[in-house]
């Protein structure tokens, strides 16, 4: 049986799921952290806070279809960013489109807004050329 077989059978054990719409979204039971799958694509997204930091990590695709299911993520990191450190750790990340940059950004605006910092870490491969091309490298401060 596939893992997307799996999927449309709810049968993963440790998860809790939760579907909507195109989308599994589950919870491990576990860790806590967040698996998420679309139809185009696999988006797994992790967050973990320290205080008045948090790390999270995005593995996956990032695109039109999947961006939506990480949204809330960002907005809740963004409302509450009063002196917030945000680490974003995107060296998971296999493919990001127009989408997932607009997602990025408005979390990078809205932290910076109200006081805090974010900071991008591993991005590689094709999401290092769409922030290249828009010149994302150097706003973000991406080292070379």
């Amino acid at each position: 049986m596939s893992k997307n077989d799996a999927i449309r059978r709810r049968e993963i054990p440790g998860f809790e799921a939760n579907f909507r719409a195109g989308f599994a979204r589950f919870v491990d039971a576990e860790s806590g952290s967040f698996v998420a799958w679309s139809l185009a694509g696999p988006m797994y997204y992790s967050r973990t806070d320290h205080g008045s930091s948090t790390l999270l990590k995005v593995k996956g695709e990032l695109d039109a279809m999947t961006s939506s299911e990480l949204r809330p993520v960002l907005d809740g990191l963004a409302n509450g960013s009063a002196e917030r450190a945000v680490t974003v750790d995107l060296s998971g990340l296999r493919l990001i489109d127009s989408l997932g940059v607009r997602a990025l950004i408005a979390l990078y605006k809205r932290v910076r807004a109200n006081g805090g910092a974010v900071r991008f870490i591993g991005v590689a491969n094709q999401p290092l050329v769409i922030f290249k091309v828009l010149g994302l490298d150097l706003v973000f401060g991406l080292s070379p």
